[in-house]
């Protein structure tokens, strides 16, 4: 990839361009490989980065002493800091080299003063530089070729193979290659596995054991030879990057992919130094690699304030995106603010739509679900075009179909028809049904229906002739589902009997008012045995309540199962309510091993706000300082 390439319609995700580093360095103490006694272990393709460490190649190797070497990168990986990972991989670089070296190769050897490094950096340097006995690495050398690698090394990580082995392998086992998997890992000490775990949830426990114990394993790239030329990134680098590298195991490349949709013209960004937080330190520890500062928009921004730099409004909403994901929700509502008190720019119009969106995510991610769903009415009515935007209409189609937004009324309200699903049911709370509670009372099954068969029969055949299946709505944990909301004969009986029986049931359950639950998603799932959908991994949910009705009980296996009681509530009648706090317990379906199993399951956000005015309410825009205010706000705290 040439530094001047100019990419035309690249999508976020997109792959733009692939390539071979020139050096590859796990950052791990010893070699590393899955054991061959795991069940169906061959089916993944270990890479072989993770095989050998660079001592293992040719430890006959006269330019180390093979004792004093292992001794220090076992110290100085220990340390886990970026330091010890840039020394090391300057060792690495060594050892690859071999012979003498020719010193008019290496690009930049500078006097030790010059050398801007820090205590850490100059110990490990030096006990570093004391397993090198060939004496053509002298100390000046020596630290040329470490300035050099640092400003070479792109430092990043690779999923284990241990946690790639669970995602892929574990569906597949059976029950006893399970156990023989749960057996090995126990005994050998892999993971801290339960003493004794049940047959039913022993595939759901297991995978989440290894997610939970095992780390990405930390991998310097050498993305050009820094004997002979600094990488073409290395002139494009910003704090605020369009793409990132990205490994790709099966051809053993680097992957150059966006981040975002790229702007005709616009030109590669990456990021090197992700692992600093505020704006000195990221200053900081750039002049130090590359010796000047960063100059990219966010810098900037956070140095100067918006007022004396022109921002346009994609970098705009990129900060936001930024804070965001950090979960710095003021800070990202006020960037998205920003954007939409500007007039929308013909050439970035996604920037200024994203933003009334976004603002409405934010709002939801702070669990302000009354507010989120203002907003976006308010969007959509002061702009008839965002309409369109396919957010916001997502939005907007369930605020119509679940009745909690009056449309053209900025007051909320809860559909309160008191009917049932035949039309005549009341909402008398001498009629709910009863239940059971669970952990601590974070959790409730119904001991009595809280839907009849029949109707859960119904629901079945309407999905079923449904052509609104869907496996793509949940990113994380994809379900194969039918939203409530695209269906009216169901919607409208799933409002009456959430009116009628589920608001008054959660209030007596959950000692909260029934009238302040709000819908944020319904969904009928479908999980089939001989499918890759037959079990959901473990999660928790967007929703401060959830719901799970069953619909059927002709299947085995099933059920949901909660991760830290190692739990499994699986009732098999038809019209059983489990209902829990789904941001708080982790849980997942159980696999099914015969048959289809159907649930409705519904996300439910408890807002106690709902009365409050929010039309017109004024923010201080505090992002908009003179310098000398710019220490009052930190553009990197913590929420």
């Amino acid at each position: 990839m040439s530094s001047n390439a100019k990419p035309a319609g690249i999508k976020k995700g997109d792959v733009i361009d692939s390539f071979k580093p020139w050096m590859i360095v796990p950052l791990i103490n010893s070699s590393f490989k899955l054991p061959d006694a795991l069940p169906k272990v061959h089916e993944i393709q270990e890479t072989g980065i993770f095989e050998h460490f660079f001592w293992d190649e040719n430890p006959t190797v006269k330019s180390f002493s093979p004792s004093m070497l292992k001794t220090f990168l076992t110290s100085a990986l220990q340390k886990r800091t970026i330091e010890g990972y840039t020394v090391v991989t300057a060792l690495a670089v060594a050892n690859a080299i071999k012979r003498e070296v020719d010193k008019s190769k290496i690009k930049r050897v500078i006097n030790e003063k010059e050398l801007d490094l820090t205590e850490e950096e100059e110990e490990l340097i030096t006990e570093g530089w004391t397993v090198l006995k060939n004496s053509s690495w002298s100390w000046s050398l020596w630290l040329g070729l470490y300035d050099a690698v640092r400003q070479s090394v792109y430092l990043t990580s690779l999923q284990h193979p241990l946690a790639e082995y669970a995602k892929i392998v574990l569906p597949k086992l059976s029950l006893d290659e399970l156990k023989q998997a749960y057996t090995l890992m126990h005994a050998a000490d892999y993971v801290t596995i339960a003493v004794t775990c049940e047959d039913e949830h022993i595939f759901l426990y297991l995978a989440q054991a290894i997610q939970d114990a095992v780390e990405p394993i930390p991998v310097a790239f050498l993305l050009s030879n820094p004997m002979i030329q600094t990488s073409w990134m290395n002139s494009q680098l910003s704090c605020l990057p369009n793409c990132a590298l990205d490994w790709n195991r099966t051809e053993e490349k680097l992957q150059i992919v966006a981040l975002y949709d790229l702007l005709k013209d616009e030109e590669l960004q990456i990021s090197r130094v992700v692992e600093a937080e505020t704006l000195d330190e990221r200053q900081c520890l750039f002049k130090r690699r590359f010796h000047r500062a960063c100059e990219c928009t966010r810098c900037k921004i956070e140095e100067k304030g918006l007022r004396r730099i022109e921002v346009n409004q994609q970098d705009l909403v990129r900060m936001g995106h930024l804070a965001f994901r950090e979960s710095r929700f003021d800070a990202a509502l006020q960037y998205y603010r920003l954007v939409i008190q500007q007039e929308k720019n013909a050439e970035m119009p996604s920037a200024w739509s994203d933003s009334w969106h976004a603002i409405g995510a934010v709002l939801l991610a702070q669990k302000k679900f009354v507010e989120a769903q203002r907003h976006w009415q308010e969007a959509a009515t002061k702009h008839p075009s965002l309409n369109k935007h396919h957010g916001i209409a997502q939005e907007l189609a369930k605020q119509s179909a679940y009745g909690f937004l009056a449309k053209g009324d900025n007051q909320l309200k809860t559909v309160v028809d008191k009917v049932d699903e035949n039309g005549s049911c009341t909402n008398n709370h001498q009629s709910l049904p009863r239940y059971t509670s669970y952990f601590n009372e974070l959790c409730f099954l119904t001991t009595d229906p809280a839907v009849s068969q029949e109707t859960c029969e119904w629901i079945i055949s309407l999905v079923e002739t449904s052509k609104n299946w869907t496996t793509n709505r949940h990113y994380a944990v994809p379900t194969n589902d039918v939203p409530v909301h695209h269906l009216n004969p169901l919607s409208s009986w799933f409002n009456k009997w959430m009116a009628s029986t589920v608001y008054p049931l959660l209030e007596a359950q959950f000692n909260l008012e029934g009238n302040h639950f709000f819908v944020h998603d319904a969904f009928v799932v479908r999980y089939l045995a001989s499918k890759s959908s037959k079990f959901l991994p473990i999660h928790v949910d967007e929703s401060t309540h959830s719901l799970v009705l069953t619909l059927n009980s002709d299947f085995e296996g099933g059920g949901t199962y909660f991760f830290d009681y190692q739990t499994t509530l699986c009732p098999m009648r038809p019209g059983s309510l489990i209902s829990f706090r789904g941001e708080t317990l982790k849980h997942g379906g159980n696999a099914i091993t015969k048959g289809v199993r159907y649930i409705l399951a519904v996300f439910l956000y408890h807002d106690p706000s709902k009365e409050q005015k929010q039309k017109g309410r004024k923010r201080p825009l505090s992002l908009i300082r003179e310098r000398d205010e710019k220490e009052q706000f930190s553009f990197d705290f913590k929420l």
